[in-house]
């Protein structure tokens, strides 16, 4: 069985990729993670064979002002959780 982490807890795409996963019940085992706040930061990552990272904001704004906020969740974030996935060893 292989133990999936979804990074990205009740977002949009993290719930679609849950639910699929949850046809194979003998080959995936799925769990999410919240990304919200920094304790994602100490969660421990070992025990998955993979992570998925799902989370984002969706719905751009064209207030130049939001840019900063896009930018830090859409890209910081994942690269953040990317480089932890790696240190940890996970795919």
């Amino acid at each position: 069985m292989r133990n999936v982490l979804i990074a990205g807890q009740h977002s949009f795409i993290g719930t679609a990729v849950e639910r699929r996963l949850a046809a194979f019940p003998g080959e995936y085992a799925a769990t999410s993670l919240n990304m919200h706040g920094e304790d994602w930061k100490s969660f421990d990552f070992s025990p998955f064979d993979c992570v998925v990272h799902v989370a984002g904001i969706a719905h751009v704004s064209p207030k130049p002002e939001m840019r900063p906020l896009y930018e830090a969740v859409n890209r910081d974030l994942a690269v953040a959780c990317a480089r932890r996935a790696r240190v940890e060893g996970r795919k």
